[in-house]
């Protein structure tokens, strides 16, 4: 039977000398029962201090009102800690904690954090140090230099490369070229002038391709002028000069060299 009077309508018992209520109706706690328990309680909370008997789940704490870590997986954690039982991959530690983004791969140790491998320009434990100025990778365990962005070269990557090269093993040794140069260890010489776009290889080469009316490894041989062009576009085949689209008329084969039965003055080694 409810001994509490009228003015604590939430007490479902009480002492008969002061009214304190010893008991109250579900959802609610305090001395007169006129607190609410937290919204993430599931159930009843502890009558003297609200704290919840239970959590909905993704949540913890005394009232139930912190999210577990957005790593745990499933969303569910220790009510009382936070603690995720496990995490979701991509995190690690007691709270599933995100492992660092400098990271190589999105994934680290569950444990401890450690990443795999380190992005380019970081190294340590979670990849949190940043590689010296100008080394492009470091070794994950001591950040020493790798390999040296474009330009620089040394074990601390702090020295310049000579003019026109890109890479280089030493001041003297280039092994590689910026695109409009070439020669072997000292990228000192100019492209071919009939290189597409200006561009070759380090032995002088053109990779691209020949501008339009040349031919060869290094577009240093003409097309045969009785090639047929369309638009504008190369009159023969980069590679070995073989007319693309076919002879101005009164010319035959595939260099468009013969004429009436005959080979023409300008022929395929012109």
């Amino acid at each position: 039977m409810n001994k509490c009077n009228d003015t604590r309508p939430n007490c479902e018992d009480c002492e008969t000398e002061d009214g304190q209520c010893t008991e109250c109706k579900p959802g609610y706690w305090g001395e007169t029962c006129g607190k609410n328990c937290s919204v993430g309680c599931v159930g009843d909370c502890e009558i003297r201090d609200g704290k919840c008997l239970s959590c909905k789940t993704g949540l913890w704490g005394l009232s139930c009102e912190t999210n577990c870590s957005i790593g745990c997986f499933d969303g569910t954690c220790n009510s009382s800690t936070g603690a995720c039982e496990i995490c979701k991959d991509g995190f690690w530690g007691d709270t599933c904690t995100k492992c660092s983004k400098a990271c190589s791969d999105p994934t680290c140790h569950k444990l401890t954090g450690k990443c795999n491998e380190c992005m380019e320009g970081y190294w340590g434990h979670n990849c949190s140090q940043k590689c010296l100025d100008n080394c492009k990778k470091c070794w994950m365990f001591n950040g020493t230099c790798m390999s040296c962005v474009h330009g620089f070269w040394g074990a601390d990557c702090n020295k310049s490369c000579s003019e026109n090269c890109t890479t280089c093993l030493n001041d003297s040794i280039c092994t590689s070229c910026l695109d409009e140069y070439y020669g072997i260890y000292k990228c000192n010489e100019t492209c071919p002038s009939e290189c597409l776009e200006g561009k070759c290889t380090m032995d002088g080469d053109c990779y691209l391709g020949c501008n339009m009316g040349y031919f060869g490894n290094k577009c240093d041989r003409s097309c045969n002028e009785n090639c047929q062009t369309i638009d504008n576009t190369t009159a023969c085949s980069h590679e070995d000069g073989k007319c693309l689209y076919g002879c101005k008329s009164g010319f035959t084969d595939e260099f468009c060299s013969q004429a009436d039965g005959k080979l023409s003055l300008q022929t395929i080694n012109k």
